[in-house]
């Protein structure tokens, strides 16, 4: 070998031993220099030239030092930062190796939050795209969107359980094209949601059944997880049950919040043909109940509102995030008015054959629609709702029906 090129091997071998000594030394609160750096807006072309001359696994090196918050540099750019070109730096000097940008983006801070989740905690939406976008693999990009964070709430569930603004979910969407996943196949991602009761229930949940669970403030955030699916991505999605209750429609039944028409109108509206929508109040979940059994069996007690699952407004078990729901103030007989309705409007969207099929369905307890209402635990003051719910269903229906519904008996 020449022994110029021998020279300026050693030399470089030196540079980068030098470099990496500089770049690993701690400082001030345990941070590197590239901490510092990344905390001062536009100091991309500074931390570019300190990473460049380093191969992949010694920029995951130096990138992967932890300050006393247990934050990264790209921890601290996010944080520190208003610009997105320090992010956008440490992105692309790892986006060569997508193995190692993974890594990196995985690693959790002292809040046990990663860069995504920490940006969407502080709402910097102009980062996600940038974040997302480095992700090239359909099945990385997943893996980083359903990284759950210390409760177990992925990024879309938690903007689902706590904002009404869909800001970061349109972020998220907008940056779906160069991944190649779908965004119906994240909408179909469930995940266990953890119970603030004693009892160390979860529920599985989908992020639609999330964001109609924290629908009581308006359903901006459903119609902006819904918009622009195809009426078979809508249908697969909606076809998605959780652990307990069963498909969305039998979430929306037990809690009914006040805008509960709308809320319908939005889900199984347009592109959904009224074939589908069928197809859906067919579903039934664990107990056997269509989500017209559901709503049935929530017209006639007192505690509304995923009362056998001990889920009552006031109770020590709800979902464990921070804001969750807030149920509207009402009292029993607006609840109960509120869910008479649902139930009429839902029966009077299919035809009388249709709607006849539906009725005859029969629970795992054998019951009917009509045999759940008739249960009626509600005192004197309130079994009007009842009574006019069975008067209306019985006039939906014609006379030979009627008399089959009479003349049915319970299986047990």
């Amino acid at each position: 070998m020449d022994d110029g090129v021998e020279g300026e091997q050693e030399a470089t071998i030196e540079y980068i031993e030098g470099l990496l000594a500089v770049l690993s030394e701690e400082h001030e609160n345990g941070e590197t220099i590239l901490h510092s750096f990344s905390k001062t807006d536009d100091s991309d072309q500074l931390i570019g030239d300190l990473l460049n001359p380093l191969d992949g696994e010694q920029r995951l090196f130096v990138l992967g030092f932890r300050d006393d918050t247990n934050s990264t540099p790209l921890h601290t750019a996010v944080k520190f930062n208003e610009s997105t070109s320090n992010v956008n730096t440490i992105l692309k000097a790892l986006s060569f190796n997508q193995s190692l940008l993974m890594e990196m983006l995985l690693e959790r801070n002292s809040d046990n939050l990663n860069a995504l989740q920490l940006v969407v905690k502080l709402r910097k939406t102009d980062f996600v795209k940038g974040i997302l976008e480095s992700v090239k693999a359909d099945n990385s990009f997943i893996t980083l969107l359903c990284s759950p964070d210390d409760i177990n709430l992925t990024i879309l569930h938690a903007e689902a359980a706590n904002s009404i603004d869909p800001v970061i979910i349109q972020a998220v969407r907008s940056s779906l094209a160069p991944s190649g996943a779908t965004w119906s196949s994240l909408l179909t991602q469930t995940t266990k949601v953890p119970l603030s009761g004693s009892r160390n229930a979860v529920y599985q949940w989908s992020v639609l059944h999330v964001a109609v669970f924290n629908s009581t403030a308006g359903h901006v955030m459903i119609e902006s997880l819904l918009r622009d699916l195809t009426a078979s991505q809508l249908e697969q999605v909606l076809l998605v049950k959780d652990n307990i209750r069963g498909t969305l429609l039998h979430l929306i039944m037990c809690i009914t919040p006040v805008n509960t028409i709308d809320m319908l109108n939005t889900i199984i509206g347009d592109p959904l043909t009224l074939e589908q929508v069928l197809s859906l109040l067919h579903v039934q979940n664990n107990y056997g109940s269509t989500p017209l059994h559901v709503i049935a069996d929530e017209l006639n007690s007192e505690q509304t509102g995923y009362a056998d699952m001990g889920k009552l407004q006031g109770g020590d078990e709800l979902p464990l995030w921070q804001e969750g729901p807030v149920m509207p103030d009402i009292n029993l007989s607006e609840k109960l008015k509120i869910k008479s309705e649902v139930l009429i409007h839902l029966l009077q969207l299919m035809e009388t054959h249709d709607r006849y099929k539906l009725l005859k369905k029969v629970n795992s307890r054998g019951e009917t629609l009509l045999h759940v209402l008739l249960h009626n635990q509600l005192d004197t003051q309130h079994h009007k709702f009842v009574y006019d719910s069975l008067r209306i269903v019985f006039e939906l229906i014609d006379g030979h029906e009627r008399k089959f519904f009479i003349s049915r008996r319970q299986l047990w």
